[in-house]
């Protein structure tokens, strides 16, 4: 079982390390730098897992609930509209999800539940 935490969490490092910080953050980085970087993150990452395993198991499934289902119903839109409407096109399939996500943002953070509708209630409303 460690075993396998430890290959997820060097996993996650790497891929972060060599994809987006030597792409994207500093193309022209020496060596030392990356293996800096993806040491802190594997730390960090192995912390983060060390949290979630000492916590009960219903707090996780709360956890992926909670942020699993706003996600389905904001993303029901745009599938259904690309299934079933002749007139459906690209930026429509781009802009619903992005506004459903606005909306569970803002309904989760700024104004919570409000009129006591959950918020991937709104976000599908607002991804039509």
């Amino acid at each position: 079982m460690a075993t396998m935490a430890d290959a997820i969490s060097l996993m996650i490092a790497l891929v972060f390390t060599r994809d987006l910080y030597q792409r994207l953050i500093s193309p022209q980085v020496s060596e030392k730098i990356p293996g800096r970087v993806g040491r802190i993150l594997c730390f960090i990452i192995s912390v983060i897992a060390l949290i979630f395993a000492l916590n009960s198991p219903g707090m996780i499934v709360d956890i992926i609930l909670n942020l699993s289902w706003p996600r389905v119903l904001v993303l029901l839109s745009p599938l259904l509209g690309a299934l079933f409407w002749k007139r459906a096109n690209i930026a429509g399939a781009l802009g619903s999800p992005i506004l459903g996500l606005i909306a569970v943002l803002a309904t989760t953070y700024i104004w919570d539940t409000p009129l006591n509708i959950y918020q991937s209630i709104w976000a599908s409303l607002l991804a039509l």
